[in-house]
């Protein structure tokens, strides 16, 4: 048995890390289809589970290269991370809302995000904080 289908045995028996991980071959193509959507749908299983990595990865998927972009989901993800205490998370949300991707712009929710962000030392929060001079 090779080491994907071993893989896919456990991600079909809900193994998260096996989803994730399976999500990831498909997204390279490595000893997979290299498909988005079959990409997709493993981070999504995968993230469902409630890890916090897995809820920003599978928002970071549905931003970037080779998917439709979809940034409503991409915020429902990096929210559920980010109320774990995911830094990147935070701070994802926090410049979604900064500049009205996927959510209302809302200049409070936006500093509320990226001052949790950089609470949780992203360097990127500490920043954008600066720079717009809310820190």
């Amino acid at each position: 048995m090779e080491d994907i289908d071993v893989i896919r045995k456990l991600a079909l028996n809900g193994d998260a890390d096996a989803q994730y991980s399976l999500g990831r071959l498909y997204y390279g193509g490595k000893n997979a289809s290299g498909d988005q959507e079959d990409a997709k749908v493993w981070y999504e299983l995968a993230a469902e589970q409630g890890d916090a990595y897995k809820q920003y990865y599978i928002g970071m998927h549905n931003r970037g290269p080779g998917v439709p972009k979809d940034d409503e989901e991409a915020a429902k993800w990096w929210r559920l991370a980010a109320e774990q205490g995911h830094a990147d998370s935070q701070y994802g949300l926090g410049m979604m809302y900064m500049e009205g991707c996927g959510v209302e712009k809302d200049p409070d929710e936006a500093e509320k995000w990226l001052r949790l962000a950089a609470a949780h030392g992203n360097g990127d929060a500490e920043k954008e904080l600066r720079e717009r001079l809310i820190l």
